[in-house]
This record gives C-alpha cells, structure tokens and sequence, in this order.
C-alpha cells in the first residue's frame, strides 16, 4: 500500500512516501519560504527521486489541523487536487494527533500536546500513552495560558504527564511558577517534539483500514477557532 502525506499545519513543510511498512522518501524544509513555494516542488522531487509514479498512490494523508489556516489551506488543496485525477481516497488527520503519536510509546502516561496559536492561545489536546495506540482524552482545544495550566494540573494529580510541541517548554516554566514542584510533570526532548513521517503513516493506515477514508470533495480543514480574517469581516 502506497501512502502519500504532507504536513503544512505549522511553520516546516514536510512530504513522505511510504510502500507498505517503508519510507520511500521523506523531506521537510523549515526556511522563510511559504508552503505555497515549497510544497510542489517537494511532490515533484519525491516521485522523482523514489521513481514512483502519482497514479501508483493508494491513498493521500493530510494535515488538516490545528494549525496555521493559510498552511492548511495549501496542504488540503493540493491533496484534494491529486486526488481528485485518479478518485483516490484520502484521509485527514489531526495535527496535533500526529504530534502525540510522534512521541514515541516509551513514555507511559499522559501526553499533552500544546502548540502556539499566537495572541496567548494554544492548540491543545491530551492523549493517554497505552499499550498498542494513543487514546485521546480531550478533542482538539483551544486555551490561554491559565486554562492550560489547569488542564496540566488536573492530568498531573494521578498520571506522569509529558508535555511536547513548540509551547511546551513556555508551559512547563509557567507552571514551575504556579506549583513550583513540578514532580510528575516532564517535557518531552526536542528530538521527539515535532511531527513525523512514522506517525503520519502508522494514523493514516489505521483510519484507511478502519473505513474512515474520505473523498476528496469530502476533505475539509479541522478549525478549532474562526479565522482571524473571518473575526476581522
């Protein structure tokens, strides 16, 4: 089974190809280029340099978020437009559930996946680390700072809770503050904090096997809050 995924809900543009349980090729670009830049040229490249064929695909995975509303925009779109030539299924996955499963399963408990939506928000979810998956604990959120504090707070009282993604160390110090002994509580290494090609692919199989792949007339973002444009009009 070929699986086809791109992440574009934050600042990195990452594109993989798998082949059954192996990475055909993997890149990402984190520069100040936008993903409208990077994004095709990536797809090109790894098709050319796996010496696969788009048509081969057996199924297109996605970001569709939380995350930065432009970035989600260009990565659904392009997707729904390659999937749409040869009526290949697709399947959405949140940003943030990719993120949780990313972190590996050696760390049992808790984790709580917290990336910054500006303006002292953050996107937020809390995932518990079991035996064979992550089950989620909380849909998608969107919180303040002392929101999320409580959040931690309350995981904190029976479980180890780990904390990853780009805001996890500003929540970490924060709750020094609050509690000062932070003795269950643990950030997650940098080499463990950001998505990966792995778990993208091990979500989107599960969904596709499932029966819980879409078309893609039927792919559409996942937005926690309105957008700012639409606040704005």
């Amino acid at each position: 089974m070929k699986i086809l995924a791109i992440d574009t809900s934050s600042s990195p543009t990452f594109v993989s190809l798998f082949n059954s349980n192996k990475i055909l090729a993997e890149f990402s670009v984190n520069t100040e280029l936008k993903h409208g830049s990077t994004l095709m040229p990536m797809i090109d490249s790894i098709f050319k340099c796996s010496s696969q064929k788009l048509r081969e695909v057996d199924l297109f995975a996605v970001s569709i978020g939380p995350g930065s509303f432009t970035g989600l925009r260009v990565g659904i779109s392009t997707i729904k437009g390659m999937a749409m030539v040869f009526s290949t299924p697709c399947v959405g996955i949140s940003s943030l559930q990719i993120l949780a499963e990313s972190v590996g399963k050696t760390m049992k408990g808790v984790v709580i996946c917290i990336v910054d939506a500006k303006c002292g928000r953050f996107w937020v979810a809390v995932f518990k680390n079991c035996t064979e998956n992550f089950l989620r604990e909380t849909k998608d959120l969107i919180l303040d700072m002392s929101k999320l504090l409580e959040l931690v707070i309350k995981y904190e009282k029976n479980n180890k809770v780990f904390l990853t993604g780009d805001a996890a160390s500003l929540c970490y110090c924060e709750l020094k503050k609050k509690i000062k002994l932070v003795s269950k509580v643990f950030l997650v290494s940098e080499d463990f904090s950001f998505n990966k090609a792995s778990a993208v692919f091990k979500i989107a199989k599960s969904l596709f096997l499932n029966e819980k792949a879409v078309s893609a007339e039927s792919l559409c973002p996942l937005y926690v809050c309105a957008p700012k444009a639409e606040k704005v009009k």
